[in-house]
């Protein structure tokens, strides 16, 4: 008996040797981003970072980069443009292609000037428009597409006469903007702003513009306004009795803030969405294949995504997709090169299409709007692609 073991171990070194030691894992390629991850945009932040872990999991369950594992490095900016500044400095530093984030126009406006001759910036954002044929980009449907979908939407719901109130913030003047050209659009002579109020996001009251908008006897509010500057203007218009309609920005598709302020919130409240939510409206083929495996993976991880999940998912997914063709030892300039031709590139957002010099590269038909519902609080499309009610 003793024998048999003997030879038995005999052989197991002997195959041991032959196939030599376990090659170690490879390290994981890190992505370093910049996060809102504390201060006013932290509701987005933690979602976005969320979408990022899932993303994660995904990709390297498809073999990473060319067999070699992604890692998303998060760095919290609180919500700072100093702070970003700061870190995007930090990261800089270290030479890397391609660094993720900022979630907010201004954050984003901030680092974009450190990024002129590279590496590549995907800023997390619809508010910033980035510089056509740049190193930034951004995500979603831009503002330049979103505003005119926004008047388009309250037409289809026979909302003419709307009030505005923005913020004094980068994000709040690009609304301003872009809300200028939607309404020069002849579509939209219809339209009349009866209010146009402004405040900053720190005021704890905004009581004096919301008199000023009741007095004006709108059918609708529209608001970019997000975080505590949203609770603010909830609280408000419910302390005034004007439970009219309300239109807000994708930043507030948040379920737990949502469910927070549920006493204050009118009896209609809709925000500009994301496609995913139509995919029940979707036919077969690429796009609606990009949509299932965004859903498949949250489903997988445990997650229910929010519209604002897809913000960061589809700047990951086009990232790593660009270095599965190029390789990790491309130039910043190559990767940049490659986004700027990207077409017919099936997201959860949308199909993109960089070459219509807008470096967000989804057009109209990437915008719809969804529904707050407080019984199932959860969202429900709202709208046909491009914003039109439903």
């Amino acid at each position: 008996m003793n024998r048999t073991l003997a030879q038995a171990a005999t052989l197991i070194a002997l195959f041991a040797l032959s196939v030599g030691p376990a090659s170690p894992a490879p390290e994981p390629y890190v992505i370093d981003v910049l996060i809102n991850g504390t201060g006013a945009n932290a509701w987005v932040g933690q979602t976005e970072s969320e979408a990022l872990r899932v993303y994660e999991k995904f990709a390297n369950s498809q073999g990473g980069i060319n067999g070699q594992p992604v890692h998303f490095e998060l760095h919290d900016d609180q919500t700072e443009p100093r702070v970003a500044v700061q870190l995007a400095n930090q990261l800089l530093a270290k030479h890397p292609l391609v660094i993720l984030g900022s979630g907010q126009t201004q954050t984003c406006a901030a680092i974009a000037p450190l990024m002129e001759k590279g590496p590549v910036n995907y800023c997390f954002t619809p508010g910033y428009s980035p510089k056509p044929g740049g190193y930034v980009f951004s995500a979603s449907a831009s503002l330049h597409r979103i505003m005119p979908a926004v008047l388009r939407f309250s037409r289809g719901k026979r909302w003419y006469h709307m009030a505005m109130i923005t913020t004094t913030t980068a994000s709040g003047q690009a609304s301003d903007l872009e809300s200028k050209y939607a309404l020069s659009l002849p579509e939209n002579r219809d339209v009349k702003i009866v209010a146009w109020e402004s405040f900053n996001p720190s005021d704890v009251t905004v009581t004096a513009q919301v008199a000023r908008i009741k007095a004006a006897e709108p059918q609708v509010v529209f608001t970019p306004a997000s975080g505590a500057a949203f609770a603010t203007l909830l609280r408000a218009l419910n302390d005034a009795g004007l439970h009219i309609p309300i239109i807000t920005s994708a930043a507030n598709e948040q379920p737990d803030q949502l469910k927070q302020v549920q006493s204050i919130l009118p009896r209609e409240l809709y925000l500009n969405g994301m496609l995913y939510y139509a995919a029940d409206t979707i036919k077969r083929g690429a796009l609606k294949t990009a949509i299932d495996q965004f859903y498949g993976a949250f489903k997988a991880a445990g997650v229910k995504p929010t519209p604002d999940s897809g913000q960061a998912w589809d700047p990951a997914l086009i990232v790593v997709s660009a270095l599965r063709k190029l390789g990790t030892s491309t130039t910043a300039e190559k990767l940049r090169d490659y986004i700027l031709n990207l077409h017919d590139f099936p997201g959860s957002s949308g199909m993109y299409d960089f070459r219509l010099g807008d470096q967000h590269g989804l057009d109209d038909s990437a915008v719809i709007f969804v529904r707050w519902d407080s019984k199932t609080e959860d969202f429900v499309n709202a709208s046909r692609f491009g914003g039109a009610a439903l």
